[in-house]
Formats: structure tokens, sequence, C-alpha cells
């Protein structure tokens, strides 16, 4: 009993440290960082359902209140199969507040499988991407976003076919 009495009271004690923490960190972030444009990396997974590991170098500029541009180039690998993409998206912010943004996105990703013989005849492709994602303010001050994005349907231009599954990219990414 004395056990459960203790886990509880931990646990009450760290859910409201964390509500002044983030209490404090709305306080202390000037509200220019939510209009900043910024370069960040992306690491993550996809695209799925093949869990090849994805690294990306990408920009997002500031359009208007609401809204940015994303722009970028991602690699995803497998070391035996690689895949090259380029991809513009336009983001729309719900909610402006310095420590936490959800946002949608809607855009165009273009993409080049490279390496062994066997995955050439794939082809380049093209394809309409849709965002969700979340971008925050950690416990340092730097910005960080947690995004899936669905590629659906890929067009081969190549073969001049339609893959018939979605691809979907999972990324976390570190603002510089």
């Amino acid at each position: 009993m004395k056990k459960i009495i203790l886990t509880a009271c931990l646990i009450g004690m760290n859910i409201s440290s964390f509500a002044n923490a983030v209490t404090q960190l709305d306080e202390c972030v000037p509200e220019s960082c939510i209009h900043s444009s910024y370069f960040y990396s992306g690491i993550g997974l996809g695209p799925l359902p093949v869990p090849a590991l994805t690294l990306g170098l990408e920009k997002r500029t500031v359009l208007g209140e609401k809204e940015d541009l994303d722009t970028g180039i991602t690699l995803a690998t497998l070391l035996r199969w690689n895949l090259i993409r380029a991809n513009l998206n336009g983001l729309l912010y719900f909610r402006q507040n310095p420590c936490s943004q959800y946002y949608l996105g809607l855009g165009a990703t273009g993409g080049i499988p490279f390496g062994f013989d066997d995955i050439q005849e794939i082809g380049p492709f093209v394809s309409p991407s849709f965002l969700i994602g979340k971008e925050f303010i950690n416990s340092e001050g730097n910005k960080r976003f947690f995004q899936a994005e669905v590629l659906y349907p890929p067009y081969l231009t190549s073969q001049g076919d339609f893959v018939h599954f979605p691809f979907i990219t999972l990324k976390y990414g570190f603002a510089f």
C-alpha cells in the first residue's frame, strides 16, 4: 500500500513540475520564434512499408502569418537499395504558439531510386505529398518537430504506371 501511495505522489509531482516547465517555456520563448525561417536536418524511417533509414536536409521559409514553404532533399537507404527525393510542400499552421504548433502540408515529391541493377527498372517517380506534424521548442530552446508524410499514389515516370500503395515516412527534425 505504501508503494502505491508513494508512486501516486511521485507521478503527481512529475505532472505538476511538467506543467510549470511548459508555462515557463511559454514565457521565455519570444514570439518571433514562431515566424522564423530555418534550415533543418531530419532522421527517420521510410518510405514505409520498407523500414529504410531516412536522412534529410531541408529548409522552412515563412510565407505568411500561418503559412510556410518546406523544400528539401531526402535520402532513404537500405545500403543495397537507395532512393533520393526532392520535395516542395506548403505548410499551414493551426495554432501559433512558441512551444508547440501543429501543421498540415500539401505538395509534390519527385524521386529517383539508385543502387544495384535490379532497382533501376523501377525508374524515377513523382507524387503528391501530404504532411501532418508538430513543431515544438525543446527544453534547451531549440526548434524540433515530428512529422508523418504520405506519398500516394507514386507515379512511375519510366513505366507510366501508378504504385497502388502509399509510401509513408516518419521523421524527427532538428533546426539549425
